[in-house]
């Protein structure tokens, strides 16, 4: 009576700038209960990692206390700042269910990440004699550790973990776009940076993070239609040559997707422009005449979901299982 429905679940994600929930049965965004997105200081979370911890889980608290949450199942988007994705060998000896057993016996013999102590998971992708093919993700187990430390001590249950991109995508699958010889390049446009994220065949194939260099504390929040938004304060030719920058990168990233990571053999055939960018319009234009694949984004209106397009991240933990 005085708690959590037991079909509601809670979708939060976290970004350095904010952090954006959703509160929906599983697999069912038809019946998305409520939604709000709380701005942070500049220095409250800082590449992913709670720099403040007690008044980060202040912010989760009065989310909770306000919509009565507590005990609730949680799914998160951790950062994809930190993320690795490495498609590896596994000797075909290896049981599947010992592939992760696995990875971790290889851990600085031939498996290097730059941080200790990964959290993985993995897909198989084949299977033969000699060998089999797993893509594998890791993550920082510290960050994922202390995130999920501070959500239980703000009275939620955390139960999943996901990276934004796969959670973008997740949506974009829904709107029946994709195809089987498709490479998509994910982009997700965000006021704290750039995550790139190519797929094939519904797996991701490479990744890359790009960190804006920005002031943080030129971005402003303001209430426009009884709705918070952030607006650029500092300079124009700031804010202009940063995008110009990072659309030079965007053409360098699909370049050497085509040449380096698939050796010539494919190329990115679509790109899935997101993100929480403050004129994300004028972006999707210039990103439009900057490439010539076309570029979708991601239009909840289209699933018949009454929500800015930013929350496609937490809207796609709602369909994850």
């Amino acid at each position: 009576m005085f708690g959590w429905k037991k079909d509601k679940r809670v979708h939060i994600v976290i970004k350095d700038h904010t952090v954006r929930y959703v509160i929906a049965p599983p697999a069912d965004p038809s019946r998305i209960e409520a939604y709000g997105e709380e701005f942070l200081p500049n220095d409250m979370v800082q590449d992913g990692i709670i720099q403040h911890i007690r008044r980060f889980e202040m912010v989760v608290e009065d989310i909770v206390a306000k919509h009565r949450l507590k005990n609730a199942p949680l799914f998160f988007c951790v950062p994809d700042s930190s993320v690795i994705l490495r498609h590896l060998s596994v000797p075909s000896e290896v049981e599947d269910d010992a592939i992760k057993g696995y990875l971790y016996q290889q851990l600085g013999e031939t498996i290097h990440l730059p941080f200790e102590q990964p959290v993985f998971d993995y897909v198989k992708m084949s299977d033969d004699d000699r060998e089999k093919e797993v893509f594998v993700v890791a993550y920082p187990q510290d960050k994922i550790q202390q995130m999920e430390e501070s959500f239980v001590v703000s009275n939620l249950k955390p139960q999943a973990a996901d990276l934004s991109s796969l959670s973008v995508y997740r949506v974009y699958e829904k709107l029946t776009f994709t195809t089987e010889d498709e490479h998509l390049l994910v982009v997700e446009w965000n006021i704290d940076g750039i995550s790139l994220t190519a797929f094939h065949n519904g797996v991701p194939q490479f990744s890359r993070q790009m960190k804006s260099s920005l002031a943080t504390n030129e971005w402003k929040s303001f209430s426009a239609d009884g709705k918070h938004q952030l607006h650029w304060t500092g300079e124009i030719a700031d804010i202009e040559g940063y995008v110009t920058d990072q659309l030079g990168e965007l053409t360098r990233i699909l370049n050497f997707y085509q040449f380096s990571v698939m050796k010539g053999q494919a190329a990115i055939t679509r790109v899935v422009l997101a993100g929480d960018w403050a004129y994300f319009d004028e972006l999707h234009n210039r990103v439009s005449e900057r490439i010539s694949v076309p570029v979708d984004t991601v239009s909840l209106d289209q699933l018949d979901i009454q929500l800015p397009d930013r929350y496609a991240d937490a809207v796609g933990l709602i369909y994850k299982e």
